[in-house]
């Protein structure tokens, strides 16, 4: 019976963590130390050292703020340009047909590129202290390194979303801690794998 109210509250409390996250989210700019702070309390789920819920969070996000916004900054820049890119590619395409078919595959890598930094970088903040060039730098070359694990996530979060968008939009409620979970265990394995030291 302890183990049973153990892990509903667990439950709860990560329940709990996804709406903070969510509200922390909403004024954009500050979604890279939200996060990186959810990822981290994650982390601390994961190792069963979880503490108090609120006021865990809130250390993180104020500790990783100026790193994450910054690199979320670059991600979301990004994210822009490859917005106005696909509307310019599909006119292209609309216009003129033929040969800019070619410039889809490029915006597609582009995309797969930027989706596969945003799924390690912020894990990394959350586990490792670097610089931002290196935050970036380490976690494309370990999604490329470990592909299996990066298109799979990638794969999994895809189908989350749009089943919910599709099929289930009340599961739209949970998903963040089910890609939360999902996402963290699988990058913490290969986090785990090519990191000299843990904080």
């Amino acid at each position: 019976m302890g183990e049973y109210f153990e892990l509903t509250a667990k439950i709860w409390n990560m329940f709990i963590l996804s709406i903070i996250f969510v509200i922390c989210c909403i004024p954009i700019v500050t979604i890279g130390a939200a996060t990186t702070a959810y990822c981290y309390m994650f982390l601390k789920y994961k190792d069963k050292r979880e503490g108090r819920v609120f006021e865990n969070y809130f250390k993180a996000f104020k500790r990783e703020f100026a790193q994450s916004t910054k690199v979320w900054l670059i991600i979301l820049a990004a994210l822009v340009v490859l917005f106005f890119d696909a509307r310019v590619s599909s006119n292209l395409v609309a216009t003129y047909g033929g040969i800019y078919f070619v410039l889809y595959p490029f915006y597609y890598l582009l995309l797969f590129i930027v989706g596969a930094v945003v799924l390690y970088v912020f894990p990394y903040m959350a586990k490792f202290t670097d610089t931002t060039t290196q935050v970036i730098k380490n976690s494309f070359l370990i999604s490329l390194k470990h592909l299996g694990y990066t298109v799979t996530t990638l794969l999994i979060d895809y189908s989350i979303i749009k089943a919910g968008l599709d099929y289930f939009l009340p599961i739209t409620i949970i998903t963040p801690l089910l890609i939360g979970w999902i996402n963290v265990s699988m990058i913490n394995v290969v986090l785990k794998k090519h990191m000299p030291s843990e904080e």
